[in-house]
């Protein structure tokens, strides 16, 4: 009897817990991706070397519906990259247990990866974690949130399959809905120093959008204001290309504007977007602050008529670009790295120069990097900048679960990154690509490319090489 009753207790209790434990409401998401590429002559030198890796990633995105209305969402990463921990790029395949600098030689066969029998563990990475209340006047949303706006020329969260850089913010907002319209003030901090000091970095950001979907038109402005605090205290702002080798001496004080308009017109999508950047970066060279004032624009054409097996993309692009010749002004105005237009251009690092003068954006500190083993040694961490630039693209659905695309692209320098009489003519590329999609949720990409060089890469009176750099991809993505 007593055995009974002790069982009778254990059920409740075990169901009271389960009804407490399931009152709110539990959804997951997430991708796994797998990428494996090899690039032949990235630094376009002859004989020059290759440079092959295979990546892979997991993202969970839990979702709890605590109450009607309020929601708490959140971002695991799993398999990261230990060069790039804070971003998606993933693990390499091949991630060995030997940590010791240059891979040297191991003590024994829990560090040496010739005779151990593991791979170097991964952390769980937590990217995301932010709670949205909704209700009849609009949205509030507090914690760390992904920050998207636009085509993502300049705010991008990575929502691609294949995108492998993020951006979020720690964020306080509130947007206020008035039927298709909504404005969002939010207030963001990107550092918090020391306690009793006011020696932070913030960010102050306006949002306004229109969305009908019935025009199918969208438009959108946003406004983000950064501010370190505290003189130089909190401003890291690297020096090398920014500043051209200056020093810091003042907060970091530069705006950042973006405007935005996609329209729907029949079977053809138009879209465009426009940024500025001004302000003072707080570095001083020769006694003089050095300003930063950039501007950026890409328009986007898409035509993908159902009725239709073809249909065709063109980006037409500008980024403004550094001069070197002008110590108290950065001109650059440098895309995110998720915006692509090509496979190897502007994606894979090239050359022998920072030709793009993206140093700084490629975890490089070096103003000029020439002839050195950077580009054959880097992941895609090249961007859009300093440039005029076109791509058109084909698409051919030959059946109903394969897509095969053939992009051209074009590109010329703004500036002479190197002050050695550069060439404007970047050069250009063409890219094949196959799509498999057996099923919603999934698809396979097979991509070839070529990348032809102008006499822009021949860096001017330093003569260069600049031959043919060409690359394979096979990647697939998961979606559930």
């Amino acid at each position: 009897m007593r055995s009974f009753t002790k069982s009778i207790f254990v059920i409740a209790l075990l169901t009271l817990t389960a009804q407490g434990s399931f009152a709110g409401d539990l959804k997951w998401s997430g991708q796994y991706r797998f990428e494996g590429l090899k690039v032949f002559n990235p630094s376009l030198q002859d004989g020059g070397t290759n440079k092959s890796y295979i990546l892979h990633h997991l993202t969970l995105r839990p979702e709890i519906t605590a109450y009607d209305g309020l929601t708490i969402h959140s971002r695991f990463d799993l398999l990261n990259s230990s060069a790039h921990p804070n971003d998606q790029l993933g693990q390499t395949f091949g991630s060995g247990i030997n940590s010791n600098a240059g891979h040297s030689a191991g003590t024994n066969s829990g560090n040496s990866d010739t005779l151990g029998d593991q791979q170097s563990r991964d952390m769980l990475a937590i990217n995301e974690l932010y709670a949205v209340w909704n209700h009849e006047f609009g949205v509030f949303t507090v914690g760390r949130v992904p920050m998207h706006f636009g085509l993502g020329m300049m705010f991008n969260g990575g929502f691609g399959a294949f995108d492998h850089w993020l951006e979020n913010r720690d964020i306080i907002s509130y947007k206020m809905v008035m039927g298709n319209f909504y404005i969002m003030p939010v207030l963001a901090k990107s550092y918090e120093g020391d306690l009793d000091q006011e020696d932070d970095v913030n960010d102050y950001i306006i949002q306004a959008q229109y969305e009908n979907p019935e025009t199918e038109l969208e438009m959108g402005f946003i406004w983000q204001s950064r501010r370190s605090t505290s003189g130089a205290n909190s401003n890291d702002t690297p020096v090398a290309v920014v500043g051209n080798g200056g020093t810091q001496q003042d907060n970091y004080e530069v705006n950042f504007y973006n405007f935005f308009v996609s329209q729907w017109v029949d079977q053809v999508k138009v879209a465009f977007e426009v940024g500025f950047a001004e302000g003072s970066t707080g570095i001083f060279k020769n006694g003089s602050e050095v300003e930063h004032k950039g501007f950026g624009g890409v328009l986007k054409v898409d035509w993908m008529p159902k009725t239709s097996s073809w249909g065709t993309t063109l980006d037409l692009g500008y980024a403004s670009g550094d001069d070197p010749a002008t110590d108290t002004t950065f001109e650059g105005y440098v895309f995110d790295q998720n915006y692509d237009v090509a496979f190897l251009l502007f994606n894979h690092p090239m050359g022998q120069a920072d030709f793009f003068r993206t140093a700084y954006a490629r975890n490089i500190n070096a103003a000029a990097p020439t002839a050195t083993a950077t580009n054959s040694n880097d992941f895609d961490t090249e961007a859009i900048s300093n440039t005029l630039f076109a791509s058109a693209a084909v698409h051919y659905k030959w059946a109903e679960k394969y897509d095969l695309e053939t992009r051209f692209t074009y590109a010329q320098l703004n500036k002479d990154p190197l002050q050695t009489n550069v060439d404007s003519n970047a050069g250009y590329e063409l890219d094949l690509s196959l799509k498999y999609e057996p099923f919603e949720g999934f698809q396979w990409i097979n991509r070839a490319g070529a990348f032809l060089p102008g006499d822009g890469f021949k860096g001017g009176t330093n003569n260069f090489s600049a031959e043919t750099a060409y690359g394979f991809e096979t990647k697939a993505a998961i979606s559930f």
